[in-house]
């Protein structure tokens, strides 16, 4: 619950949304190193374990006992894994299971700092304008931190134990991936332009970083990532980067605040705005509301209309391009669920092994799924449209030699994919490159006019 802070409430939430970045950067600093240390088996990250452990400590002291006692149980399971890691399978297992754990925890404190940051705007009225690039930016920071702790840990284990991870990690990475570049262009999208040269920044990598991510990117092969990556070398980069992102994440959190407060009383004198956010206050309260009268009384018609003028069209503004960052993860999960229950595939039964495309509407991969070998199309938008829902129900339905089908869903807010039929073959670029059979045209044009017939 937010602390009662008078007219300086909306310093004490911004106080307290800084405390909570800072936690939340913590936690991340030491799920990576505790992810690369269970897996090598002890053997690397143990001082840097130590490290973040303590850093992370100092930053809970207003987090709550929950949050103490949730870290505790998971730091106590993580030692004891990395004790008693004698075999290939152990090894793995509890380094998963210790990514697991620390990623539920963060989603936990992330959705947190989403309440907390839309809570603020209480203290402002209808007329505040508080910006959401900041819970579009924590959530890009948090996709990229699970990346760096997968690799880690990923990276550190042995060649041996390496085939032991269980088939959802590699889709954890898959997803992970996607989120990062969901919630760039989100970021891209709703970010003022003042405030985007500031968080442009942040997108960008430095050279080897890019060639890591250009990997896993182009080909999603890890055993070549591991042949050319070590996990320390992993943990460097991408915590340089995540560093940075960091940074620019309190840099952005003053910025908007600037934004929210700049019409502010100063030299105990009032503007149109300040006087209107304290009307709007004052309605609930009498002793409140004959002061506040006196002072709007004092302004002139045109400072009026023009300050509520110009706040509607900002908040209106707002609503559009924030409105669907507020309480985003929420929302879809309950929009989405009885659209596609019934054609929902776990990601826990996908075995991702490459990738074999990407396009401007997504990327995919070649997986294994109930012991046949698919493809998997994993969008580049989100899934908060109800008619994509209708679409893959339709889809499903559709069984025909000429149509690829689609045998269901991943959903993974706000990230989606399908699981569709995988053809053997080469794509239809590739086949245009090389001389083409006789009767080739007619072939094509038989097939897609046959696909099609049967559509209608």
């Amino acid at each position: 619950p937010l602390r009662p802070c008078g007219e300086n409430g909306s310093l004490c939430d911004s106080l307290m949304e800084e405390r909570q970045i800072a936690r939340v950067h913590g936690i991340q600093r030491e799920r990576g190193v505790t992810c690369g240390w269970i897996a090598s088996g002890g053997d690397l990250f143990a001082p840097l374990v130590a490290q973040c452990r303590s850093a992370t400590d100092e930053t809970l002291q207003d987090g709550g006992m929950e949050l103490v006692r949730t870290l505790k149980l998971i730091r106590v399971d993580a030692d004891a894994a990395c004790s008693s890691s004698s075999d290939d399978y152990r090894l793995a297992s509890g380094f998963y299971e210790a990514f697991q754990r620390y990623n539920a925890l963060l989603q936990k404190l992330l959705d947190e700092s989403e309440k907390l940051s839309q809570s603020s705007e209480l203290h402002y009225g209808s007329l505040s304008l508080k910006p959401h690039t900041g819970i579009v930016f924590a959530r890009l920071k948090e996709a990229t931190g699970v990346e760096r702790a997968f690799l880690c840990g990923a990276l550190a284990l042995p060649a041996t134990s390496f085939k032991h991870l269980p088939s959802r990690a590699f889709a954890d990475l898959v997803i992970g991936l996607q989120q990062q570049r969901f919630f760039e262009a989100r970021m891209r999208e709703i970010t003022p332009p003042r405030l985007l040269d500031l968080v442009r920044v942040g997108f960008e990598y430095s050279p080897r970083l890019r060639e890591l991510q250009t990997l896993l990117l182009t080909d999603f092969d890890l055993d070549k990532l591991r042949g050319r990556f070590s996990a320390e070398q992993c943990w460097a980069l991408m915590t340089e980067h995540i560093n940075k992102l960091e940074g620019l994440q309190q840099l952005l959190l003053k910025e908007t605040d600037q934004s929210a407060n700049y019409v502010a009383a100063t030299n105990n004198s009032f503007n149109a705005a300040a006087v209107l956010r304290q009307a709007y206050a004052a309605m609930g309260n009498a002793a409140d509301a004959s002061s506040t009268a006196t002072q709007i009384a004092n302004l002139t018609a045109d400072d009026v209309k023009s300050e509520l003028i110009r706040a509607l069209q900002a908040r209106s503004d707002e609503s559009r391009s924030c409105s669907r960052d507020t309480e985003t993860f929420r929302i879809q999960k309950a929009r989405i669920a009885n659209v596609v229950a019934e054609h929902r595939i776990q990601l826990d039964t996908i075995s991702f092994q490459r990738r074999i495309g990407m396009g401007t509407a997504g990327t995919a991969y070649l997986a294994i799924w109930a012991g046949r070998t698919v493809a998997v199309k994993v969008a580049r938008g989100d899934v908060s449209d109800n008619a994509w829902g209708t679409e893959v129900a339709a889809l499903s339905r559709l069984h025909h030699v000429n149509i690829v089908r689609c045998f269901g869903v991943l959903v993974e807010p706000p990230t989606c994919g399908l699981v569709l039929e995988f053809c053997e073959g080469l794509d239809l670029q590739a086949a245009l490159r090389n001389k083409t059979p006789p009767g080739f045209f007619f072939a094509v044009a038989e097939g897609v006019a046959a696909g099609m017939c049967f559509f209608h």
